[in-house]
C-alpha cells in the first residue's frame, strides 16, 4: 500500500496526491531544488498555470515561482 505525503485538490476540482515514492525516487533525485513537500502542495494548490505534460499527455505540471 502507498504511503502519502499529502493529498491536494487543484483549481479545477482534481484530487493530486503525492507518494513518497514519488517523492523519494523522483523528485528528490532528479529535482532536488522542489524537495520542500509543503511547497509543492502548495503549488498544486495555488499555481500561475498548470500546462500539459511534455512527454506524457495524461499528466499536467503546476507552476508557480519558487519561494525561498
Amino acid at each position: 500500500m502507498a504511503a502519502y505525503l499529502f493529498t491536494v485538490t487543484d483549481p479545477q476540482g482534481r484530487e493530486i496526491w503525492l507518494t513518497e515514492e514519488c517523492y523519494w525516487f523522483h523528485i528528490f533525485v532528479e529535482h532536488p531544488d522542489m524537495s520542500d513537500v509543503e511547497e509543492i502542495a502548495q503549488t498544486i494548490r495555488t499555481p500561475d498555470y498548470i500546462t500539459q505534460d511534455s512527454s506524457d499527455f495524461m499528466r499536467l505540471v503546476y507552476y508557480r515561482p519558487h519561494q525561498r
